[in-house]
């Protein structure tokens, strides 16, 4: 992931390291449980790297967004061909591509992700190029993260997911 995706995307500052290293965990944001106290250790450490491990920014995860909206109008394909982007942004079963969820009315994409302490979600819109990412540390976020989504929505002229 760290050669093929995350570094030929020049998504910096993105790793799979676990535990975080030292240089990259100043940076970190402490999780809050949803009483609001502090995740022991600031954060969770887990094994499973796949749905878990990834630590990345807001800016990082939109320039995954972009590189795949650019891959499915075959203007890039640095990490995907543009075939194999749009079988992954096309509905399978129940709303979800590959490994991405989708909605055939509105041609969006997205993924919500949430460890203890930490709740973000991704979406992007495949016809307009417009999208919006979100990161929290609290487990309470789901409300906030609905309103964001809405009052861009609204600002930036995209259908709320």
């Amino acid at each position: 992931m760290q050669e093929t995706v995350l570094s030929n995307l020049g998504m910096n500052d993105s790793t799979f390291d676990q535990p975080l290293l030292a240089p990259q965990s100043v940076h970190a944001a402490t999780g809050y449980d949803e009483q609001g106290a502090a995740i022991p250790g600031r954060w969770r450490v887990y094994p499973e790297m796949a749905p878990a491990g990834l630590w990345t920014t807001p800016s990082d995860l939109a320039i995954f967004a972009i590189e795949l909206l650019k891959s499915r109008e075959g203007k890039a394909n640095r990490v995907l061909s543009s075939s194999m982007t749009r079988r992954m942004l096309t509905p399978q079963i129940e709303g979800m591509g590959l490994g991405i969820f989708t909605n055939r009315s509105a041609s969006p994409f997205s993924h919500g992700g949430g460890n203890d302490g930490f709740r973000c979600l991704l979406a992007a819109f495949a016809d307009s190029g417009k999208g919006v990412v979100i990161m929290t540390n609290s487990d309470n976020a789901t409300s906030l993260i609905a309103e964001i989504v809405h009052s861009t929505a609204a600002e930036y002229g995209f259908p709320p997911e």
